[in-house]
This record gives structure tokens, C-alpha cells and sequence, in this order.
């Protein structure tokens, strides 16, 4: 979903014509994307020794 969401993103807001709204577009999608992976994903844990 998120690598259909850039260049969407690109077609809505040009980076040449409409640079700001393109990094926010890009900003969010990313912040989402690292979330969901963070609640769905396995809890860290530290994997050396015990």
C-alpha cells in the first residue's frame, strides 16, 4: 500500500509544481507506514547473551 501511495502522491501533488504538499503527502505516509509496522510488528527485544 505504501509503495502504491508515493507515486499517487506524486500525480496529486507534482514535487516540481507543489513541493511542500508532496513532502507532507510523503512525510505521512511514511510516519503511518512506521506505525502499523511498530503495532503489528514483533516487539523488539534484545537478542545477545540471556
Amino acid at each position: 500500500m505504501y509503495l502504491a501511495l508515493q507515486p499517487i502522491g506524486a500525480l496529486f501533488f507534482p514535487p516540481h509544481l507543489r513541493l511542500t504538499e508532496f513532502l507532507i503527502h510523503v512525510h505521512v505516509t511514511t510516519l503511518t507506514l512506521i506505525f502499523v509496522c511498530w503495532l503489528k510488528g514483533e516487539p523488539p527485544r534484545w537478542r545477545w547473551g540471556r
